[in-house]
């Protein structure tokens, strides 16, 4: 009973990504996303459509919790050519599907069945690629910012291999801080903020190899520090990154929330969205953590060393 409800849930997920891009993408060019080169797909008559989609230029933000992604992607969505648009959290639906493979009754039967890896890849990379499509207006590169997407590096570049990714890398005193505040309100305790500094540490632990290995072409890691403190100069750095051209509307991102800028009604950072970018988040944590101890934060969070921040 086991193998029947768990082999038909998985059926269902990859059965899901390949009806459900079928149908409205279909849908999705009758409103418009010709403009944006789709105009060609077809995918009940020619195969060559879906590597054209394998081959666009995506980008992909990523980054731990409170780190600087959402100023990113509004930085980004200011640009002419690109639309990243909120989150839509389907990192999270990746890992379900992963889970599901980690049975071998299941992963056999998929297999046997012609459902390789390479295929599920392929058909969680088209499910993806749709609900970015309708996620933003018209672009002609589209652009996920998800803070998961820092662990999906590899299997997003092993899809799109012309996508290019941008990895967030904040203090994760900073990053701690401000998930508490958000989260829990003024419980500052050492032990909520080490709980916190640990995760953040075992997001880049997965995250930053990846970044490594895809290559400087393709993962650029962005400091949110240099970026709040050199906006500018940083920012054209991420251009030239990204292959894009300047434009000064990069430092005035604010004056185009709900016009260039897609806002959620959910949107976490949409206060930090509203304004210039600035340095007041800097050093808030700093003498705001009950019982800091300073010696067990070098002893068990080694990536703040790592990366420079002690």
């Amino acid at each position: 009973m086991f193998f029947q409800k768990s082999f038909f849930k998985a059926f269902l997920i990859i059965l899901l990504c390949d009806s459900i891009l079928y149908f409205n993408i279909k849908e999705s060019e009758k409103r418009g996303h010709d403009e944006i080169k789709h105009e060609k797909l077809d995918l009940s008559e020619n195969k060559n459509d879906l590597d054209e989609i394998f081959q666009e230029p995506l980008i992909f933000i990523g980054g731990y919790v409170s780190s600087g992604t959402s100023l990113m992607r509004s930085i980004l969505d200011v640009h002419p050519d690109v639309k990243c648009g909120p989150e839509i959290k389907i990192p999270n639906m990746f890992a379900q599907v992963e889970k599901l493979r980690e049975n071998e009754i299941i992963k056999n039967a998929t297999e046997s069945a012609g459902l390789d890896d390479t295929i599920l890849k392929r058909a969680l990379g088209l499910y993806s690629y749709y609900i970015f499509l309708n996620n933003v207006d018209n672009a002609k590169r589209l652009c996920s910012k998800e803070p998961f997407n820092l662990n999906y590096i590899e299997f997003f570049k092993s899809v799109f291999p012309k996508s290019k990714f941008i990895l967030i890398v904040r203090d994760g005193r900073e990053a701690a801080f401000s998930v508490i505040k958000r989260w829990y309100g003024e419980k500052y305790e050492f032990e909520n903020f080490l709980k916190f500094l640990s995760e953040w540490e075992s997001w880049y632990e997965i995250s930053y190899p990846q970044c490594v290995r895809t290559g400087r072409d393709y993962c650029k890691i962005v400091r949110y520090e240099n970026l709040v403190r050199n906006p500018r100069e940083t920012i054209k750095e991420i251009a030239h990154f990204l292959d894009l051209e300047w434009t000064d509307k990069f430092l005035k991102h604010y004056e185009f929330l709900d016009k260039d800028i897609k806002v959620s009604k959910n949107e976490p950072s949409l206060y930090g969205l509203k304004n210039e970018i600035n340095t007041k988040s800097l050093g808030n944590w700093i003498g705001n953590i009950k019982n800091y101890d300073e010696k067990k934060i070098r002893e068990k969070i080694k990536m703040l060393e790592f990366f420079g921040y002690l």
